[in-house]
């Protein structure tokens, strides 16, 4: 989500392009040059992912978007409909390799699965023009399972928002902490792939010292006297500013796919 909106806010205000989303939601509403949502169901036990499963309705919208080129994040059936889309535009075909999808399966249910759905990654990718990946172990990976067309686009943060000039004194006293106080932030899904409970328990070994600001949603954080949970902040300068005031962020997850907010964390200085 970071890097879409991120990316579609430069492109407004840096750029003469037109840049336009569709994306799962609640709703199916059509914004060209905005984001445009189509109506999935909630995937159980996920922090409010969403799976729509009409193909038709991806392929009405997109076509119903104009693309001059079309970027592809999702591997399944939003690729196939892109495809379709640009095929009868004749126009470029992207797809993103945001996370590697068949090692976190392959974790979880064995290498016969990892092994299949690496299969069927190559199948996708050899139909489109480019495969752009965020980290040259991705792309390697995609040359490992027979992939030539792929291309580094490498994540980054914007260092004009993320920066130590946002860090802000007077945190810890909203927060009702002592000036002495080490002062910790999580920010992310309250998920298992997470591993929260590893941030819960060290907060409890830790002690009072020690205070643990967790931005976020999902799960239950099950908070303690030295947590602290707000929601998520979705607006950059304040997540900025939020953690450039902290002294140090914690992060349990050992399977991620890019972890961007770890980069955003070294921008603000912390």
């Amino acid at each position: 989500r970071r890097y879409l909106t991120a990316k579609h806010q430069w492109l407004q205000v840096h750029t003469s392009h037109r840049h336009s989303l569709l994306v799962p939601g609640t709703n199916t509403e059509l914004l060209p040059d905005g984001i445009s949502t189509i109506a999935g169901w909630k995937v159980p036990g996920t922090f409010n992912y969403r799976l729509p499963l009409s193909p038709r309705r991806w392929v009405r919208m997109l076509d119903a978007l104009e693309p001059d080129l079309i970027e592809v994040g999702d591997v399944f059936h939003p690729a196939w409909c892109a495809m379709r889309t640009a095929r009868r535009r004749r126009a470029p075909l992207l797809a993103f390799f945001h996370s590697n999808f068949p090692r976190l399966a392959g974790r979880r249910l064995g290498r016969l699965v990892e092994a299949g759905l690496n299969s069927y990654l190559r199948r996708v990718y050899e139909r489109v023009d480019l495969v752009l990946a965020p980290s040259r172990l991705m792309c390697e990976h995609l040359a490992g399972i027979g992939l030539d067309n792929t291309a580094l686009q490498p994540l980054g943060v914007d260092t004009d928002i993320f920066s130590p000039l946002r860090h802000r004194p007077e945190l810890r006293r909203t927060l009702g902490l002592a000036d002495d106080t080490r002062l910790l932030v999580y920010a992310g899904r309250f998920s298992g792939e997470k591993n929260i409970d590893v941030l819960l328990g060290a907060m409890r070994l830790l002690g009072e010292r020690y205070h643990l600001l967790m931005l976020g949603g999902g799960e239950s954080a099950r908070p303690a006297a030295n947590i602290t949970v707000q929601p998520y902040c979705r607006d950059s300068i304040e997540l900025a500013t939020t953690i450039a005031s902290c002294d140090a962020l914690v992060h349990a997850g050992c399977s991620e796919t890019f972890g961007l907010v770890i980069i955003e964390a070294l921008a603000c200085g912390i």
